[in-house]
Order: C-alpha cells, then structure tokens, then sequence
C-alpha cells in the first residue's frame, strides 16, 4: 500500500528517491488489482453481446435476458449520441473585431476539418457503445 503522505502529492515522488518510478508502478498496479473484477466483467459483456449480436442466431435459440437487454441497448444508443458534432466557434462579445472574427472563423473551420479527417462520428459511436454497455467510455484517438 502507498503510504499516506505520497499518496496526496500530485507526482507520487519517493522523497529519497527522486527518479525512481516505483511509487508511480505501484499505484498502477494497485488501481489495476482494484479493478480486475470489473474490467474482467466488462470484458465477458463485450464478448457476449459482439458474438450474438453479430452472428446469425440458430433457429429456436431464445434467451430473453440477452433479447431485454440488446433491445435496451439498441434504444439507450441514439439517447446517448446519434450524429456527429458541429463546431460553432465565434466570439464572446459582438464589437466586430476583424481579428477576433477572423480567428472565430478559422477556428471553426479548424475544428471541422480535423473532425472529418479523424473519423470523429466513429469514435464517438465507439465510445457510446463502450458507456451505454460497461459505464465506461474514453477516447483514445
């Protein structure tokens, strides 16, 4: 266990050791023993739910468990996210500033063309999925 007076400091830096990382490795690995239980679930829901949501299911299989809980999933979805974002970018008080103005528009224009090259619409469905199933989404781009 990392002792107290570490465990508040913001870098988790040993005071007699200030390169090393082992403080840092072990709040890893805890965090990580913490939550084995959790990411292993989230894990076996993902494998099921992938496997039979996207195979053909045998005639006269019927698991009304797994039915109740796609048709909630299939509804939750579109609350949570259903299109893609647009970036409105413009400035805070209306002086007509053609600096201010032409910053605003070529931010906003910034903004739109990295989302179409990233893929935006792609992540974000990811990421609802991945809330809307484990209670966890991140963005990893």
């Amino acid at each position: 266990m990392i002792e107290q007076d570490h465990q508040l400091a913001d870098g988790l830096q040993d005071p007699e050791e200030r390169k090393s990382s082992k403080l840092i490795l072990q709040a890893i690995e805890e965090a990580q023993d913490a939550f084995r239980p959790y990411l292993d679930r989230c894990k076996i829901i993902d494998d099921i739910y992938s496997r039979l949501a996207t195979t053909t299911v045998p005639v006269g299989f019927q698991d009304q468990d797994f039915d109740l809980f796609w048709a909630s999933m299939e509804i939750l979805k579109p609350a949570i996210y259903s299109r893609t974002p647009v970036p409105v970018a413009s400035p805070m008080f209306d002086d007509r500033d053609a600096t201010v103005s032409t910053a605003a528009d070529l931010l906003e224009r910034c903004l739109s063309s990295s989302f179409k090259r990233g893929d935006i619409n792609q992540v974000m469905l990811g990421i609802r999925d991945d809330l809307a199933m484990a209670n966890r989404g991140v963005m990893w781009v």
